[in-house]
């Protein structure tokens, strides 16, 4: 791997090109999980709560927009090309991230859960298939989205293309009954039979 100045590798500067960047240490109190040794490179956004940041240290990449976040390890040659296509797709909003977030018990809004996507797929796709298409694990799934409702928010480099969708309860953007009732539970499942066997009986 090719280095310059802080540890950078050229490639990477070149893909960030015109864009403004800081490189930070372990020794900023910020960044002491960097050790002696790693680097981050923060490329300054207009909106700095859209900076995006890339962490480099002997053995990984991480790649942080937003509340997305991808590893990839250093030293390999497709690893690196993944990497740069993500850095050149997020700054010039082929990528976004998306995540969704629901209220805790207290009524504040956290994240449940985020990936990354096209800007193609954001645009096309509800967030049920979305998370699909990524094999997000279901376990992690916002369930209680159901009851509480939430909202998936869209993040792109380009703060004028950003959004917020709400997420009505009750309504999870599948038309796949099968799919629904996986993300709800087998709760659902016991109920829609009760229903089922109920209307059956009333059946002349």
């Amino acid at each position: 791997m090719e280095m310059q100045g802080a540890g950078i590798d050229a490639e990477i500067l070149r893909v960030i090109g015109q864009n403004p960047y800081t490189v930070h240490n372990g020794s900023e109190a910020e960044y002491s999980y960097l050790g002696s040794v790693g680097v981050c490179i923060e490329i300054l956004n207009e909106n700095e709560e859209l900076n995006l940041y890339i962490d480099i240290d002997h053995d990984e990449y991480t790649v942080s927009f937003d509340v997305f976040h991808m590893h990839l390890p250093t030293g390999d040659s497709q690893a690196m090309l993944e990497l740069l296509d993500v850095i050149d797709g997020i700054l010039h909003n082929r990528i976004c991230a998306v995540s969704i977030w629901c209220p805790d018990g207290k009524g504040e809004m956290v994240c449940k859960v985020s990936t990354s996507a096209s800007a193609d797929e954001a645009a096309n796709s509800s967030w049920v298939e979305l998370f699909g298409i990524f094999g997000s694990d279901k376990r992690h799934l916002p369930f209680g989205i159901a009851e509480t409702g939430g909202e998936e928010q869209v993040r792109f480099w380009n703060a004028s293309m950003c959004k917020n969708i709400p997420i009505p309860k009750t309504n999870l953007g599948c038309k796949k009954k099968g799919l629904l009732r996986v993300l709800l539970g087998k709760g659902i499942e016991r109920n829609l039979t009760k229903i089922k066997k109920k209307w059956l009986s009333r059946q002349p």
